[in-house]
C-alpha cells in the first residue's frame, strides 16, 4: 500500500477559522510552502486564489483594521497601501495580485478574533 500525499505547494497546516455562517469565506493560519515555510495567514473564498499575508502584513492589518471599520460605518473612505499589501474602504485586502473582498460584519469577526490569529502565528513561527 502507498501513502497518498498532498503536493507540497498546496499544503497549510493550522487551524481555519470561517468569517460568516455560510462558511463562504475563511481565514487560516499557519506555515505554507508557498511561503517558503513562513509562518502565514491565508484569507480565502471558493474558487478564488486565496491572499496569504506573512506576520508583517497581518501586523500591518491589525493596525488599520479598526479605523477601516469605523469608517465603513460613517460611510467615509480609507485606503492603505504598504509595498505589495493595499486594503481600502470597500473592505477589500489586496496582497501582490490576489485580492478578497471582505463585508462589515466580516471584518467585525476579525477584529475580535485577531488576537487568537497573531497568538496562532507567533506558535507557527520556524526558527
Amino acid at each position: 500500500m502507498t501513502a497518498v500525499s498532498t503536493p507540497p505547494e498546496h499544503v497549510l497546516l493550522g487551524r481555519v477559522y470561517f468569517m460568516n455562517n455560510e462558511k463562504s469565506k475563511y481565514v487560516s493560519v499557519g506555515g505554507s510552502s508557498r511561503s517558503l515555510l513562513q509562518p502565514c495567514v491565508e484569507f480565502g473564498a471558493p474558487r478564488r486564489t486565496p491572499v496569504v499575508l506573512t506576520s508583517y502584513y497581518l501586523s500591518t492589518l491589525s493596525q488599520h483594521l479598526p479605523k477601516l471599520c469605523e469608517n465603513m460605518c460613517n460611510n467615509q473612505t480609507y485606503a492603505c497601501k504598504k509595498l505589495l499589501f493595499r486594503l481600502q474602504a470597500s473592505a477589500t485586502v489586496t496582497y501582490d495580485k490576489q485580492s478578497i473582498s471582505l463585508r462589515l460584519n466580516e471584518l467585525n469577526y476579525l477584529l475580535v478574533t485577531f488576537v487568537t490569529l497573531e497568538n496562532q502565528l507567533a506558535r507557527y513561527t520556524f526558527t
